[in-house]
């Protein structure tokens, strides 16, 4: 099974599949970003509705054609990207739980960044966790689930992913993708060793480029004066615009908002590296590694929540943080 390469984990899943007809237990995968959480569960899904009842399905029967072709009556997939979830948003999982199995012998529900669910939401589909019927498995995952409802966590079966050692991660790629070789120990780097994130660089050299250049612009910054910092900061948003007006979008605001968050993402995660590579090697982090951490963390949430002047936001992020 793709991305499985905690062996704990694969274990322990692998052993549910095999037990199918004698479990039905919902569950809470959680863990960092990128270590394969949502990928694992959709593939624990078609394994679990396959009707040979095999690890990763079996490809061939009804089941595992109705999955692959992102029509299967007996799984629901509830992926919440938005910063904010509406009523209508929810009605799917509930429309979804009324029903018996159709096909298969288990239904599956998968509800990805669950933290995101209001209290409301959250203490409807407590109910059901409590009193589970209709032979249907949910699946919750998130990176947060401290903003889950107590009495949630407890009606799940917990399942921590943690980050598989780099070998592991090698020997991984080594057997997914044969003939690739070019940049890995890059891209480990560059992934702290978070397997998803891995495999989106390898497939996407063109997302992989974008993250080398984002996280030189942010070097180039650190180490400029003020004057050059604005000429930066100024090419960087003729760049954003020129995108934008490549792509026609309707709405201008979101488009650089939302090119700008995974500008700063990479920043964020450059600096993680930079932190954790200096634990490593020092006793103590560096106060100014960790200034740069909170303030680009700040500068995530000023553009996620505001419309504002972002390149004055951006200048005044330069001054507090490097000058």
């Amino acid at each position: 099974m793709d991305l499985l390469i905690n062996p704990i984990v694969k274990n322990f899943l692998t052993t549910k599949i095999e037990n199918n007809n004698d479990w039905n237990q919902s569950l809470l995968f959680w863990g960092e970003p990128d270590l394969g959480k949502l990928t694992t569960a959709k593939l624990f899904a078609k394994s679990l509705l396959c009707m040979q009842n095999k690890i990763g399905g079996c490809d061939q029967c009804e089941s595992c054609n109705f999955f692959d072709n992102q029509w299967h009556p007996d799984y629901l997939i509830i992926d919440f990207q938005g910063d904010t979830i509406k009523v209508n948003d929810t009605l799917p999982i509930f429309d979804f739980l009324l029903y018996k199995p159709q096909i298969s012998k288990k239904r599956v529900l998968i509800i990805n960044n669950c933290e995101k669910l209001n209290i409301e939401t959250q203490s409807s589909l407590l109910k059901t966790l409590e009193e589970p019927k209709n032979n249907t498995i949910i699946i919750l995952i998130t990176t947060n689930p401290q903003k889950l409802l107590k009495t949630i966590n407890s009606r799940l079966l917990s399942i921590r992913f943690t980050k598989p050692s780099q070998n592991d991660i090698i020997d991984f790629i080594k057997n997914k993708y044969p003939n690739y070789s070019k940049n890995l120990s890059h891209i480990l780097e560059l992934s702290h060793n978070r397997p998803a994130q891995v495999i989106n660089y390898i497939r996407d050299q063109e997302l992989l480029k974008n993250t080398d250049n984002n996280i030189k612009i942010f070097n180039d910054l650190s180490k400029n004066n003020f004057d050059n910092q604005s000429t930066i900061i100024k090419n960087l948003m003729t760049h954003l615009q020129s995108q934008e007006e490549t792509n026609q979008t309707d709405d201008k605001e979101k488009f650089i908002k939302t090119y700008l968050k995974t500008i700063i993402n990479d920043w964020i995660n450059n600096i993680e590296r930079e932190i954790h590579t200096a634990l490593q090697n020092e006793p103590l982090v560096s106060l100014s590694k960790i200034k740069r951490f909170k303030n680009t963390l700040q500068l995530l949430s000023y553009v996620d929540n505001y419309n504002a002047n972002y390149r004055l936001l951006l200048e005044a992020f330069c001054i507090t943080t490097f000058n």
